[in-house]
């Protein structure tokens, strides 16, 4: 008797179930440790193509799903269609223009986030040097963080009300 997904879940959320346990179960196979590069490419080729066909199978959300998405998180990119539908109902709405300080402050989380993982690593294997270097560093992509991205969250931006 195989693994079926409960009746209750979304239909595009059984898929989801499906590829990640799938993928766990190849990932965690004792095989894996021998894998030449060629095979972890091949791997890489299948889960894109099993994506990509997981969204291919799955129905698209609906309206409302998308249009509450934009008008509380305003993500850039292609959203016109989605933005013209919500100027109707919020006629103040603004589109994101602000992509390149949204990029920017991408990059320097990454950055932040990888100290972060970091230097307890250096603690342990006793790297000082480069533990303090890491510190330096969150410090200084903490500050650039400060003034780039929390210093311009306007008061709307944590939670936006309903005529935005």
């Amino acid at each position: 008797m195989g693994w079926s997904p409960p009746a209750q879940m979304p239909r595009n959320r059984r898929f989801e179930k499906i590829q990640k346990t799938s993928g766990w179960f190849v990932l965690t196979h004792p095989a894996v440790r021998s894998w030449s590069a060629m095979e972890w490419t091949r791997i890489f080729f299948f889960s894109a193509a099993a994506s990509v066909v997981v969204c291919l199978l799955t129905p698209p959300e609906s309206d409302e799903v998308l249009e509450s998405f934009y008008r509380t998180v305003r993500p850039w990119g292609f959203w016109k269609p989605v933005h013209q539908k919500l100027l109707g109902k919020y006629p103040n709405l603004k589109a994101n223009t602000d992509f390149r300080r949204d990029a920017f402050n991408v990059t320097v989380g990454i950055i932040w986030q990888l100290t972060l993982n970091i230097i307890p690593i250096c603690i342990i294997i006793g790297q000082y040097r480069t533990m303090w270097i890491s510190v330096v560093v969150l410090a200084v992509t903490s500050v650039i963080m400060k003034f780039t991205w929390y210093d311009k969250l306007g008061p709307g931006d944590m939670h936006i009300a309903k005529d935005r």
